[in-house]
């Protein structure tokens, strides 16, 4: 006998052929049937699509109903996480994958605890690092739809290698993350389970029951009888969920290894050229994550370590805005064109609050510098090794002329590639009666520089007379 584990979803994108206006009113009202069909028995759990950032928008326009939701969560009836929203896996950086999950997991704890396995089920192919990542956050489970083909494994249960040795369970949900409504839909008990038992190994099988934006089934309890009282294999049909069908699957010996990344598209799309669409949106993407990662924390850490704030929830709040766009729809552009101008105006505003940020403390930095003055030259390396390269920087001078020290004296190399002379009087038709003391010069100057990790080189510019 193999036990049909069914559980009760919902895919929820947050914008697609629709904005995320239309998609938030839908799931006001969807919610209702949620947490309806919990308090009533009616359904045993239900899972948010792995995603917390959706709940956290029904609770801005529902805050009364906050304290029923986290009610149902602590008593692991309304399944949430662990993502903050369900991630692209090879369009976005790294980083922002591992973000994802930390600020999922962050943001779940005011309601209760989290779903403990990497539930992904309609990203547009799976990296070979997502054991990797996964395994950081002590999470060793995975359920995923598309990439994997038959002959790289035709089973369904799996284990997945990473390159450091990491390693994941993982239930390939091969049918597709809506499959499992045809318990609802159709009385064919033959035809449904015959799709089934393709790739089955073990005892245990795992069937979704949801789809995209899809009403609750309040008859599920009704649906599961009819099916196994008509079952022609012998199975059993349980209402279940993802971590008690885990807990069955890990008793499974023989399970295959399989190591890299699933981007097959032999049983399910994979999108590909989508890989290559909306240039404006990606490389927009590709600037902030870079001046977050690179840029702005490490800033944070420099000013830390002056004794100055670090500002780690307003970083939050980018980084959060920037995950809204890394959803497999949104980070692709695989969408309509009043939506993917939501995503442009998103990722303009964090783009516009990143650059303040780090504008705002590198200027606050450079004020708390003990000795610094006026005419100093700053270098930052926020990088964490050693950079020993040309550095461009502009200065203005009163003279022509100057030289630029370290801080014991020494001449630091250095070419003026350019120099204009600019006025900062009032403007004259007349040029010949601008005041000389009001002259002064832009120099843009490339200087060799050696800096250590994490640091901050302060630099004398000295003015040259003759």
């Amino acid at each position: 006998m193999k036990k049909i584990h069914v559980y009760p979803h919902t895919h929820w994108d947050y914008e697609w052929y629709f904005t995320s206006n239309e998609s938030i009113i839908q799931l006001v009202y969807h919610m209702d049937e949620v947490i309806k069909a919990l308090e009533d028995g009616d359904l045993e759990t239900y899972l948010l699509d792995g995603q917390l950032s959706i709940l956290d928008e029904y609770i801005k326009f529902m805050p009364s109903n906050f304290e029923r939701v986290k009610k149902l969560v602590e008593e692991g009836k309304l399944i949430i996480g662990p993502w903050y929203t369900q991630t692209d896996e090879l369009i976005i950086d790294g980083e922002s994958i591992a973000r994802n999950l930390f600020y999922g997991i962050k943001s779940a704890s005011k309601y209760g605890d989290y779903l403990k396995v990497g539930y992904l089920p309609d990203s547009f192919g799976q990296s070979k690092d997502m054991p990797k990542i996964l395994n950081g956050f002590d999470i060793k489970r995975s359920i995923f739809w598309r990439g994997v083909s038959k002959d790289v494994c035709p089973n369904r249960e799996f284990i997945w290698k990473g390159e450091d040795d990491s390693s994941l369970l993982v239930y390939n949900i091969k049918n597709g993350y809506f499959y499992g409504g045809n318990l609802i839909y159709t009385d064919d008990v033959e035809k449904v389970e015959k799709t089934i038992l393709d790739g089955s190994q073990t005892d245990n099988i795992l069937l979704p029951v949801g789809g995209d934006q899809r009403f609750v089934d309040f008859n599920l309890k009704e649906r599961i009888k009819y099916y196994n009282d008509r079952t022609k294999n012998d199975f059993e049909y349980v209402e279940s969920s993802c971590d008690k069908f885990f807990d069955e699957l890990e008793k499974s010996e023989g399970l295959k290894e399989v190591k890299g990344e699933f981007v097959n598209p032999s049983n399910s799309k994979i999108h590909r050229s989508i890989y290559s669409s909306r240039y404006d949106h990606k490389y927009l993407n590709d600037k902030i994550e870079r001046r977050l990662i690179y840029q702005l924390e490490p800033l944070m850490v420099i000013a830390q370590n002056l004794g100055l704030d670090p500002k780690a929830e307003m970083i939050e709040e980018i980084w959060k805005k920037l995950l809204m766009n890394h959803a497999h729809d949104s980070a692709c552009g695989c969408n309509s064109d009043k939506t993917n101008r939501s995503i442009i105006s998103r990722l303009t505003e964090a783009d516009q609050l990143s650059y303040s940020a780090c504008d705002y403390i590198i200027r606050k930095i450079s004020e708390s510098i003990e000795g610094k003055e006026e005419d100093d030259i700053i270098l930052f390396n926020t990088l964490p090794h050693r950079r020993e390269e040309v550095a461009k920087v502009v200065v203005t001078t009163k003279l022509k002329n100057f030289k630029i020290t370290d801080k014991n004296g020494n001449i630091i190399e250095h070419e003026v590639l350019d120099v204009v002379k600019e006025y900062a009087g009032s403007i004259k038709k007349d040029e010949s009666q601008y005041d000389e003391d009001l002259y002064y010069y832009v120099s843009k100057v490339a200087l060799k520089c050696n800096l250590e990790p994490l640091s901050i080189e302060v630099l004398k510019l000295v003015e040259i007379d003759g």
